[in-house]
This record gives C-alpha cells, sequence and structure tokens, in this order.
C-alpha cells in the first residue's frame, strides 16, 4: 500500500504525425520501429555523449490524430527537457506537453526481479480502471493513470493492487541495477557507464542521434572503464546522487546515481571504475560494499583495424 510520499517520476508526451520521426533523430533507441503498445528504455545525450536524460518510452496505438508516445524519467527534469526539446521541433508536426499523471509500482514478492536484458515489454491496459501498466515481467511493473482521476481514486486503485511505497520501489531499482538520471547526475555519464547498452536502452544500428559518434565509438573500442554496479552502506545516512566514491587512498572510483535510504543504511546505483571495484571503497567516510549488477555485464570485442598487406 503506498504512503502519501508521490513517486520521483513525471512523464513528457509526444504526439503527432511526425512523433516518431522527431524522437528518432533525437533518442539512443529506434523509435519508429517501436511497436505499439510496448515500452524500451531510452535516453536523450548531449553533443559529448553525456546522459541528460534516461526512461521508459512508450508507444501507443497510432491513430487519425498521429502518432503517441510517452516518456517517463525522473520528475525533476521532465519540464527542462520538455522546453529543450520543444526548441527543435521546428517545422515537424508534433506536439510536446506533460500530462498530470501519478506513478506507483508493484513488485513480484517471491523474487527481485532483474531488469529485463532486452530493456523493452509490452504495455497492459486496464479499459475499465483507466490503468496501464509498464510490464517489467514476473508480475512487476509501473502503473500510471491514463485519464484524469481524482487522488482518492488513485489510492483505492494502488490500494486495491498492493502498490508499494516510492522508498521501496527506487530500492528495488537500485538493487536490479536500473539507472534514473536527475538533475545532479545530468550530463556526467555516457550511457554505457550506466550499462544502459546492456538494458537495451541504446541502438548502435538505428543512425545518427545526439551523441552518437561519441557512444558508437566506445562501444566499437571496447574500452568502457566504468560500469554500474549495486553500492550498499550500512552507516550514516543517505548517499545523494552524485556523490564521489573513492579508493582508501583517495583515487576517484566512480560516483553515485540514484540511492535512497534503507533501516540498514544506503542502497544505491553507481557507475564504478571496473578495476577498482574490488579494491576497499568510501564515500563520506562510509564503507561500501560493491555487488554486480543482476544481469551479465558483456563488453563488446575491441574494433581491430585490418592491415593492408604488402603487395
Amino acid at each position: 500500500m503506498t504512503t502519501n510520499k508521490p513517486y520521483p517520476l513525471a512523464a513528457v508526451a509526444f504526439d503527432g504525425a511526425d512523433a516518431a520521426h522527431f524522437l528518432q533523430g533525437q533518442l539512443t533507441i529506434n523509435s519508429e520501429t517501436l511497436a505499439a503498445n510496448t515500452w524500451r528504455r531510452a535516453a536523450y545525450c548531449s553533443r559529448q555523449g553525456r546522459m541528460i536524460a534516461c526512461g521508459l518510452l512508450l508507444r501507443w496505438a497510432d491513430d487519425d490524430a498521429g502518432q503517441h508516445f510517452l516518456w517517463v524519467m525522473h520528475d525533476d527534469i521532465a519540464a527542462t527537457l520538455a522546453s529543450q526539446l520543444q526548441r527543435f521541433v521546428l517545422r515537424a508536426k508534433v506536439k510536446i506537453s506533460q500530462p498530470a499523471l501519478y506513478f506507483s509500482a508493484v513488485v513480484a514478492k517471491e523474487a527481485k526481479t532483474p531488469a529485463l536484458p532486452q530493456g523493452s515489454g509490452a504495455i497492459d491496459l486496464y479499459e475499465d480502471t483507466a490503468i496501464a501498466r509498464i510490464n517489467e515481467g514476473d508480475g512487476s511493473g509501473i502503473i500510471f493513470n491514463r485519464a484524469e482521476m481524482s487522488p482518492e481514486v488513485w489510492q483505492a486503485q494502488c490500494t486495491q493492487r498492493q502498490t508499494i511505497t516510492a522508498d521501496a520501489w527506487q530500492q528495488n531499482e537500485a538493487q536490479r541495477a536500473v539507472p534514473w538520471v536527475n538533475t545532479a547526475t545530468q550530463d556526467m555519464f555516457i550511457p554505457q557507464f550506466l550499462n544502459f547498452d546492456l538494458l537495451g536502452g541504446v541502438d548502435f544500428e538505428k543512425g545518427c542521434f545526439v551523441g552518437q559518434e561519441v557512444i558508437a565509438r566506445l562501444h566499437h573500442l571496447g574500452n568502457v572503464k566504468r560500469r554500474g554496479m549495486v553500492v550498499s552502506a550500512t552507516s550514516g545516512g543517505c548517499l545523494s546522487p552524485a556523490t564521489v566514491i573513492k579508493t582508501a587512498e583517495g583515487k576517484t572510483a566512480g560516483e553515485v546515481v540514484n540511492s535512497v535510504a534503507t533501516p540498514q543504511g544506503c542502497i544505491a546505483f553507481a557507475a564504478i571504475v571496473k578495476e577498482l571495484a574490488e579494491q576497499e571503497l568510501w564515500a563520506e567516510e562510509h564503507a561500501l560494499h560493491i555487488t554486480p549488477p543482476p544481469y551479465p555485464i558483456i563488453e563488446a570485442e575491441k574494433f581491430k583495424r585490418q592491415k593492408t598487406p604488402n603487395v
């Protein structure tokens, strides 16, 4: 059952005849091939290849009004991002808006559900209640209202579905090694540093998008020095996003991406230098325990230039 504390999520909607084409040139995934009533992880990056936003891109069925997308992201970056992308609309037939939505989540009770390796899935529609669920498998997923709904009706829907609290959801996301960029961590990480390529959030075959040159070069060189890992601290307060993680000798080993306080201390998802992950690591005088994500870290083979044989 939820508490009154809201989830740190918001959404930006993209509607119109050119919505898919517009997003195709901005995001790290292929929006044009995203099927109706499905979702996929997606990011928007700077020209230097660093993530400005990330989240779940949903596509509804097309109709006479055009194509319809909803991008769910951290709530403190949604308004700024909508305004930033609006500048690139120009003559494209796409309307960018921010619908007022409530969010909550249902998590499988039997086991912690790892992030889907392919980073995509179906959207379940409940016509009788105007509720939709981003289906993440094994009974887990994020639910939200597709139509205007009073807080009382929304709370009743959450109670009926036995949704978890916002803190419980954030802990589950950190333990599943799922990144959520916010204002503190914008423009800090290349997608591979947060395992976004491993979560299906980068399409290296789609062609150009903002930051594509840097991201693709790192992919083909296979030299990803940092990877997202689960971090826990059993003392002190919660580690804030962007908190620097260091070795016992003071060498920078990474930064916190998203985190949440727990009765035992703190659980976080962080970008860690791979060669330092097994060393003794600290953050703000707190000893850290580092564990790999609950999905395999698979690195691309290094691209080797073929030497032209002497003739």
